[in-house]
């Protein structure tokens, strides 16, 4: 006769001979050794995890660096063009419309004498230190001041209060 469970004992320790739904064959000879199975599956799992990262960090293209466009003002005619900056290039660049170097980068000044007021095209500056003067660079159109990577000071929707207007209104 087979031991019976203490009462003490957690759950799964139990009698060999508690039969299985098959007709009463033992639970234990009914039972497959999944073991080597999980295992197997295991170390699959983690091989192909571990080539995974290694392909990622060591067969993987190396990143190349992508030529920027940007837009440059011509000093001479104050026309904008489009000049993708290339190895070597130095500010001054070639001017299509001079024909010289006098190609300066340049930002965009979307202000107004007008408080509140923007343009639709921008106005485009060129920064004094490309001239190498002192001090802030001001708007000719405007009279503002224009920085480097100058922000676009328009509402994203045209009915949006900007900051500014909310300030003035008491944010209504």
């Amino acid at each position: 006769m087979a031991p019976t469970p203490n009462e003490t004992d957690p759950p799964w320790i139990g009698s060999d001979e508690q039969s299985s739904t098959d007709g009463g064959t033992p639970a234990k000879q009914a039972r497959k050794p999944l073991g080597p199975i999980w295992l197997a599956l295991a170390l699959v799992v983690l091989g192909l995890a571990g080539y995974r990262i290694y392909a990622m960090l060591y067969l993987a293209p190396a990143a190349t660096a992508q030529p920027v466009e940007r837009l440059y003002l011509c000093s001479e005619t104050h026309k904008t063009f489009n000049h993708t900056k290339e190895i070597g290039d130095e500010v001054p660049v070639h001017s299509p419309f001079s024909k010289k170097q006098t190609g300066y980068p340049c930002e965009p000044c979307y202000k107004t004498k007008k408080d509140n007021v923007y343009r639709d095209q921008p106005y485009y500056v060129t920064l004094n230190k490309y001239f190498d003067k002192d001090g802030p660079t001001v708007c000719p159109d405007c009279g503002r001041e224009v920085v480097g990577h100058n922000p676009d000071p328009r509402p994203i929707h045209p009915d949006a209060p900007t900051t500014r207007r909310a300030a003035v209104s008491g944010g209504d």
